[in-house]
């Protein structure tokens, strides 16, 4: 269990007085602040510390990058005192520690979120996000899939979406766990991606995501299947759905745009059918539409 929760379910509570690093500076630091609350701030019965929110809010404000260390132990300490803090003040502090290289500490308040009553915006979420490395991304979105009350929305997810099948399939999951209807062009986005030979699991649940979240007049739809179809080695309906894309109004226009994902998809597509005397016909007549 983490530093975090252990504090936030500690059953003796006490006050701890955090060792300022610029203890000799003029200053006066967010450090020398709460140890300063310790001091003047009144304890209930049971010994916890009733922290005034505007307090916490204060001593939020003047965290620095030099002591954030000490300004999280200290903010843990407030948490592990059972109090209210208002969730944007915890919002305000978790970006502060993202800015200042903190992001396990985020990842933790993320992943134990229901124990220390925190329900972040969205836009803690992204900026977490934007800041880790692609293993870090795919833990975030595995706390992301098993934590219903964390949210984050269609665009914000999309962006996400990166030229790499694991990152991107992981977004795809998020957003079926989660029911978020991503656009056709995103899902499009992701499904481009599993002809790559990077051998992702369970894509075949795509066909009907794309179908589900999709219009069957929109082109982005229709290309998700395809790949989805060929993918699967689904020859039959990968061609139907390849002459779908071909007789749509901007079918020529997208496919020559997609050029250098709809070639080597062509050319699996060829070999899956060069001993298949009924669709190979098929498959060269929609080919030569192409050129």
């Amino acid at each position: 269990m983490s530093k975090l929760i252990k504090l936030a379910f500690k059953v003796q509570y006490f006050a701890t007085r955090v060792q300022s690093v610029n203890s000799k500076a003029k200053a006066f630091t967010a450090i020398d602040f709460y140890n300063n609350l310790l001091l003047n701030t009144p304890t209930n019965k049971n010994g916890r510390y009733k922290f005034e929110t505007s307090d916490v809010g204060h001593f939020v404000n003047m965290v620095e990058k030099d002591n954030i260390k000490e300004a999280i132990e200290g903010f843990n300490n407030i948490l592990g005192h059972n109090n209210q803090v208002h969730c944007g003040i915890k919002d305000k502090f978790m970006l502060k520690c993202i800015d200042f290289d903190q992001t396990k500490y985020v990842m933790d308040a993320l992943k134990f979120h229901s124990a220390i009553r925190y329900f972040p915006h969205p836009s803690v979420i992204m900026t977490l996000a934007k800041k880790l490395d692609d293993e870090g991304l795919i833990e975030l979105f595995k706390i992301l899939k098993t934590c219903p009350f964390l949210r984050i929305d269609s665009a914000n997810l999309s962006s996400l979406i990166k030229d790499d099948p694991k990152i991107s399939y992981e977004v795809y999951r998020v957003a079926l766990q989660k029911k978020i209807k991503l656009q056709p062009k995103d899902l499009y986005r992701i499904a481009r991606q599993f002809l790559s030979g990077n051998k992702v699991r369970k894509v075949g649940f795509m066909t009907q995501f794309a179908q589900e979240n999709g219009n069957e007049n929109d082109i982005y739809s229709s290309l998700s299947v395809l790949f989805t179809h060929v993918y699967l080695t689904n020859k039959q309906q990968a061609i139907v759905e390849l002459a779908k894309v071909i007789e749509h109004k901007d079918g020529l226009t997208i496919l020559k745009e997609e050029e250098q994902y709809i070639k080597p998809l062509l050319e699996i597509l060829q070999k899956q059918v060069e001993n298949d005397e009924k669709w190979k016909p098929r498959l060269d007549e929609l080919i030569s539409k192409l050129s």
